[in-house]
């Protein structure tokens, strides 16, 4: 679920399972011996429950905002920034506010420099093409139980995550999609690794032209960039992030469409 020095979105709407997903990943954090931080705004998380799930609170950071969502990003901000943190998780919860593109690369280039997983989590998509992975959910049935003909107890609720978009190996939680929906279901499969992308070096077609086009527009400023199948990804990303706030002002006209954002950068470079 989770990449280290970028950033994740997770949408979707009430009861979709977004939070069960971030707890998720909290757990595993936490359990590792690492320290996370949970930006949130609306007061949304109940450490009852997370403490239940098997999150360990002495490992975690609880900024609670009080509504206001700009000082949210804010602190998001500064704890990606700070050395020490794995994960820093932001839940905006159901009005996120408007996020520029230029604030969203910024978030990210923070997030990088520090090694640290940003988490997002929203009704709506905010990060555009800055997410490298984006996880949607939806709430797929609901199951009753209890004794007698009519059950009147909540058994269990089974929710569906779905991968948007997608960039580099991907950490999944050790409960992420278990045979019986989240919480409540039955003992959940071990953790995994899954690796997307052609050949299975976890990149797109869609990234690969657009890493091959930012290689060629530094080579003609001067920067040493190299295109073809040898290009050190690395030093590409290093780049794309250092003229992140030149970029971003054209890309921000584009519509937030995976092809327009990769024209916008490229054009930009």
């Amino acid at each position: 679920m989770m990449i280290g020095g970028d950033i994740t979105e997770i949408v979707g709407p009430l009861s979709s399972g977004r939070s069960s997903l971030l707890v998720a990943g909290l757990r595993d954090v936490t359990r590792a011996g690492s320290v996370a931080a949970l930006v949130d705004v609306d007061h949304a998380f109940d450490p009852a429950s997370a403490a239940a799930a098997g999150v360990d609170l002495r490992r975690l950071l609880w900024v609670r905002c009080g509504g206001r969502r700009r000082a949210a990003l804010r602190a998001a901000d500064l704890l990606a920034r700070c050395p020490g943190f794995a994960l820093v998780a932001l839940d905006l919860g159901e009005s996120p506010p408007r996020l520029p593109l230029t604030a969203a690369f910024r978030l990210r280039l923070a997030a990088r420099r520090t090694g640290a997983a940003l988490v997002v989590l929203a009704s709506r998509r905010i990060a555009g093409a800055a997410a490298g992975l984006v996880l949607e959910t939806s709430r797929e049935a609901v199951r009753w139980g209890g004794p007698g003909a009519a059950p009147t107890r909540l058994a269990r609720v089974e929710t569906r995550a779905r991968v948007v978009r997608r960039r580099g190996s991907v950490a999944l939680p050790s409960d992420v999609a278990p045979p019986g929906g989240f919480g409540l279901g039955p003992a959940s499969p071990p953790s995994r690794r899954v690796t997307f992308g052609p050949g299975g070096n976890g990149e797109t077609e869609t990234e690969t032209e657009a890493r091959h086009g930012l290689a060629g527009a530094c080579r003609r400023l001067g920067h040493g960039g190299h295109s073809g199948p040898h290009v050190d990804r690395r030093r590409m990303s290093a780049r794309a992030c250092l003229w992140a706030p030149w970029f971003a002002a054209a890309a921000a006209r584009q519509t937030e469409t995976e092809t327009e954002a990769r024209h916008g950068l490229a054009g930009a470079c």
